[in-house]
């Protein structure tokens, strides 16, 4: 089910704003492309834990604390206020996801590009 609830958020068909849990739909894109590296992360946990692997919510809390986003009483990062600004990166197309087809294939591609192409000539 978060499946298709992430591809409604990442499409823009669902708006951030009223998303309740963002860091599965952040897991969600992570799992699509290379969330650490393109916004540039240091695991929070790699002073004590150098091998550890990175979550939903350890991107959110690096991202929060790289973009100085704390919370008012303890000032903590804000990590869901970093879920939602990597959710708004995508749905503005600053972070770009691709949502590939069940039952992709390149070759049927090619070729009905390639049936498109020689009617438009014709």
């Amino acid at each position: 089910q978060s499946g298709h609830y992430g591809r409604e958020i990442v499409s823009g068909m669902y708006p951030v704003a009223q998303v309740r849990e963002p860091y599965s739909v952040v897991g969600y894109v992570a799992e699509r492309i290379d969330l650490v590296s393109y916004l540039r992360l240091t695991h929070p946990c790699l002073e004590d834990e150098p091998d550890a692997p990175w979550s939903a919510w350890y991107i959110c809390f690096a991202w929060a604390d790289k973009n100085g986003y704390h919370t008012a009483r303890t000032g903590r990062p804000d990590v869901y206020r970093g879920a939602n600004s990597i959710l708004r990166l995508v749905v503005t197309g600053r972070l770009c996801v691709r949502l590939v087809p069940p039952e992709f294939s390149p070759d049927t591609v090619e070729k009905s590009y390639g049936d498109l192409l020689q009617e438009l000539i014709r």
